[in-house]
């Protein structure tokens, strides 16, 4: 339930979201932008799943297939394409609202209300406004963080997994998780590993029940299987876009931290100035760490989406009004 206290700022961040997102949308004349390359291989899944055919035997991409039936539940009640926006903007105010939660409980309202108002900016520097599986995954990682800064361990396992459930990087985010667990001495690790693992069975338990099992051992290759031909740009059905020289690799790697510096350079000036001081924000720092990671694999400007959470949450500590320590965690129910 929303309390009084958070109106006001769900209120802004939705301004603030819509507006971005209106302005994107009156600077390219509503064209198919939004029909990001990406966006155009999930409709296509989507609209195979509503026409009756199988997923990943009729129709293959390298996705897992909770990010696949999601798409095919909205392209089911509008057509492909049109609530793509909407959707979006409403996951990011979602992310940025999360945010405020964890940077309310720890540093104070100024810190949380700059997390998520800094995010929102920063999205759409990131592609943050155009349909991507990363703001999705985004939203659940959060939501896995904020469980597990409150010991609710079999669900962060279980935000982790639906994380995992529309992007494969995002399953990374089990290691940090655990480890914030191991450093405060809590050993239930059983919890959130099977709460992890549950979330990201389910929808292969559907296909097979479904599908059969011809279309799950095909969903299983093409979401994890086949990790080594895309990391190594092999995999012909996949566009690799990688760089042919060093040269290229690190023009590409400069471009794509330029565009998100300010955040970056505000999170690093925290951890100068302040460190890391409790084993959340430990937690915090390896998650944008490991996620950083994977622009060695891809440059992809949208990977910032799942990065760009973790750094305003460090970069805003610098507003806290209470040490961490002497604050509550608050759950979002």
């Amino acid at each position: 339930m929303i309390s009084r206290e958070t109106w006001p700022v769900l209120s802004v961040y939705t301004v603030v979201a819509a507006t971005i997102a209106a302005l994107m949308m009156v600077l390219t004349h509503g064209d198919c932008i939004w029909l990001t390359y990406d966006a155009h291989r999930f409709h296509a899944m989507a609209a195979a799943i509503i026409a009756g055919l199988t997923p990943y035997l009729d129709f293959v991409d390298p996705k897992p297939p909770l990010l696949f039936g999601t798409v095919a539940a909205f392209d089911g009640l509008a057509p492909p394409g049109t609530p793509d926006i909407v959707l979006v903007t409403g996951v990011n105010i979602f992310s940025a609202m999360v945010l405020f939660t964890i940077g309310h409980d720890r540093y104070g309202w100024v810190s949380g209300f700059t997390s998520g108002l800094l995010f929102l900016v920063a999205a759409a520097a990131a592609q943050g406004y155009l349909l991507f599986s990363e703001q999705f995954a985004a939203l659940f990682l959060l939501l896995g963080l904020h469980c597990a800064i409150g010991r609710h361990y079999t669900r962060a396992g279980v935000m982790a997994g639906l994380a995992g459930g529309f992007k494969q990087y995002a399953l990374v985010a089990l290691i940090p998780l655990l480890y914030l667990m191991w450093i405060r001495g809590d050993r239930n690790h059983a919890a959130m590993v099977g709460g992890f693992i549950a979330a990201l069975g389910i929808p292969f338990l559907v296909i097979f029940i479904v599908y059969g099992p011809e279309a799950v051992v095909a969903a299983l290759y093409w979401t994890f299987g086949v990790s080594p031909a895309y990391l190594t740009g092999s995999l012909s059905a996949v566009p690799d876009y990688l760089p042919d020289n060093i040269l290229s690799f690190a023009a590409n790697l400069i471009l794509s931290v330029t565009i998100v510096l300010p955040t970056l350079v505000f999170a690093a000036g925290s951890i100068i100035r302040n460190g890391l001081a409790t084993p959340e924000e430990r937690t915090v720092a390896f998650l944008a760490a490991l996620f950083m990671a994977t622009l060695l694999i891809r440059q992809y400007l949208h990977y910032w989406i799942l990065i760009v959470p973790f750094l305003a949450l460090l970069a805003c500590r610098e507003f806290r009004d209470k040490p961490p320590a002497r604050r509550a965690v608050r759950d979002l129910g």
